[in-house]
């Protein structure tokens, strides 16, 4: 189901290094290496195959943008911030 716009907001205030951008949400990570930010895509991967909700990556570098869009609803789901959640407990381990 498609979030609103109240409901996308709400979810954000908890996701404070994500932002909206269209029918996605987004943030851009930089990792201290090069290497570091393909290990955390290998496991990002791993669960995105899991739950089959896949991120759209873009690698420049030690900086990675991550875009979550539920193409099923065309926008924003729940999918979507669980996803982002599930991105921000992986981070400790490698920032």
């Amino acid at each position: 189901m498609k979030l609103n716009q109240e409901q996308i907001q709400t979810a954000l205030t908890e996701l404070p290094s994500w932002r909206q951008d269209g029918d996605k949400i987004t943030q851009t990570i930089r990792f201290p290496n090069y290497l570091d930010g393909i290990r955390f895509i290998s496991k990002l991967a791993i669960q995105a195959e899991a739950v089959q909700h896949h991120p759209d990556l873009t690698i420049n570098w030690c900086n990675i943008k991550i875009d979550l869009n539920t193409h099923d609803v065309n926008g924003i789901s729940q999918k979507d911030i669980d996803m982002a959640k599930y991105i921000e407990s992986l981070l400790p381990e490698f920032l």
